[in-house]
C-alpha cells in the first residue's frame, strides 16, 4: 500500500481459480453489468480509503489480502454478501434510528445511491459529476430519478443513522 491512489482494499477470491486483479476486474468478469458505464471504475478517495483500512485493521480477519467485509459464517474466506450485510446491517441500523420499514420491505445499498445523490445535489454539485460517480448513462436519470427535496426531518433522520452508525462502531472496537 505504497501508492495512496492504487490501494488494494478488496481481493479477488484465489480458491475460486482467479488471479488477484482488484474487485473491478473480480466484478467485470464475473457479473452482467446493467449498461457500458457500470462497468467504470469509481474513485475512492483518501478519506473513504483511510477510513475502510481502519475498519479491516480491526475485524477478525485483517490480513493484507482478507476481505475487507469477510463472512464470519464462511471463516473469512468469501466476502459478506450485499444482501446478507444489508440484513444484518443496513436494515437493523435504519430500523434503529427510528426509519419505519415493513416486513419484507427492502432497504440496502440502493438506498445509499439515491441518499448520496440526493446529499449532492443539495450541497450544490456539479450534476455531471454525481452522474459520473453514479455511472448513470444520462445526467436526466440522476435527477429524475436518484434525487429528492430535503426538508430538516429528513436531516434529522439522516443524522440520527450517522449517530447510530458511528456510536456503533465506537463501541464494537
Amino acid at each position: 500500500m505504497t501508492n495512496r491512489s492504487n490501494r488494494k482494499l478488496v481481493k479477488a477470491p484465489e480458491r475460486a481459480g482467479r488471479s488477484r486483479h482488484g474487485l473491478h476486474a473480480f466484478l467485470k468478469a464475473n457479473c452482467e453489468m446493467k449498461t457500458d458505464g457500470s462497468d467504470a471504475p469509481v474513485p475512492l478517495g483518501d478519506v473513504l480509503a483511510d477510513a475502510l483500512q481502519s475498519w479491516h485493521r480491526n475485524t477478525l480477519y485483517a490480513k493484507p489480502d482478507d476481505w475487507i467485509f469477510p463472512s464470519t459464517k464462511m471463516k473469512g474466506r468469501t466476502p459478506l454478501s450485499a444482501s446478507m450485510m444489508a440484513a444484518d446491517k443496513i436494515r437493523p441500523a435504519a430500523i434503529k434510528v427510528g426509519i419505519r420499514l415493513e416486513p419484507g420491505q427492502r432497504f440496502g445499498f440502493h438506498n445509499f445511491r439515491h441518499s448520496l445523490a440526493t446529499f449532492l445535489i443539495n450541497k450544490g454539485k456539479d450534476v455531471k459529476t454525481i452522474q459520473g460517480l453514479l455511472r448513470h448513462a444520462k445526467a436526466s436519470t440522476t435527477l429524475d430519478l436518484y434525487s429528492q427535496a430535503i426538508d430538516a426531518s429528513k436531516l434529522a433522520a439522516q443524522g440520527d443513522i450517522a449517530l447510530a452508525i458511528t456510536s456503533s462502531q465506537t463501541q464494537a472496537n
